[in-house]
């Protein structure tokens, strides 16, 4: 009851936007929390800006653009990928899962946590001499799309699998 929220439809250049706004009245605000789940019947380009929040895509098809705080980002598609992905949070898991005849130029990074990765298929070139435990620079199937990742205090997950939407490659830790 302490929670308001408006929902609506914006024209802008690059298309239809739905924008959420809510905010809550409640004395003590950091304890109100609210879920959106937004289902469209097809899923191109993503962008999307939250803060405290955590943001799961699923099934896109296109570009991705989330920046969040204090959220895990999840992205799991079945579909092939080989267009730019920007997935940045603080405090927060990144796990993003894609089918190895994905592309991409990966640029992943994390203060306080850890770069996990299960490259099962594609060709994957990793041989930057700064790539360690808590970043990664590394080539999927020859991409020059970019695919930034970026976080604090939590782990990176990066799966490249044949089904990236129906098992958890790291189920020990997410």
């Amino acid at each position: 009851g302490d929670i308001r929220y408006t929902i609506s439809l914006e024209r802008r250049a690059g298309g239809d936007v739905a924008v959420v706004r809510a905010q809550s009245e409640h004395p003590e605000p950091h304890f109100q929390r609210v879920d959106v789940v937004v289902t469209v019947p097809l899923l191109g380009s993503v962008t999307i800006r939250s803060s405290r929040g955590a943001v799961w895509v699923e099934q896109n098809q296109g570009p991705v653009d989330i920046v969040t705080t204090r959220g895990d980002i999840r992205v799991m598609t079945p579909w092939k990928m080989d267009a730019p992905m920007t997935l940045v949070t603080s405090d927060g898991a990144i796990d993003l899962r894609i089918r190895g005849e994905s592309s991409g130029d990966f640029d992943i990074e994390t203060v306080g946590g850890e770069v996990k990765t299960v490259v099962k298929y594609g060709r994957w070139i990793a041989l930057d001499k700064k790539n360690d435990r808590d970043s990664i620079r590394a080539s999927l199937n020859g991409g020059n799309n970019a695919i930034v990742m970026r976080t604090s205090n939590a782990d990176v997950m990066l799966s490249v699998v044949p089904e990236p939407v129906s098992a958890n490659p790291f189920p020990a830790i997410w």
